[in-house]
């Protein structure tokens, strides 16, 4: 089988100045954080549980932990912490577990790494 049938091109250049994308590519890491991918999915996963409808779960990590917790108005919470290396102040943020998880699998090795890019206030 050889290769497909040749299709026709069209290239057009467009004038004027291309937007400024480095506005949004952060210039420094606030803070990174080093945990072990596959122990962190799992226990993302059984916290999810409960929050299998609401879609939002809390993230706090600290030095040495990162927790996951949720929680179910009418079912009640669940929380779970995995050991980490963190290298900034205490960062708690609210997540979608499905989205994290799917970023988490997407690494490669064992080991995740993420950056804190934005102050948040």
């Amino acid at each position: 089988m050889g290769p497909g049938p040749e299709l026709p091109t069209r290239r057009r250049l467009i004038e004027g100045e291309f937007p400024s994308y480095e506005r949004l590519i952060p210039s420094e890491v606030l803070s990174t954080m080093t945990v072990d991918g596959e122990v962190f999915i799992d226990a993302i996963q059984r916290v999810r549980v409960m929050v299998l409808d609401q879609r939002a779960m809390s993230l706090t990590a600290t030095s040495k932990k990162v927790e996951a917790k949720a929680v179910a108005p009418n079912l009640g919470e669940s929380e779970e912490a995995v050991d980490c290396a963190y290298d900034g102040d205490e960062l708690q943020v609210g997540f979608n577990p499905g989205f994290l998880i799917d970023g988490l699998k997407a690494f490669a090795g064992e080991t995740a790494l993420a950056g804190h890019v934005v102050e948040v206030e």
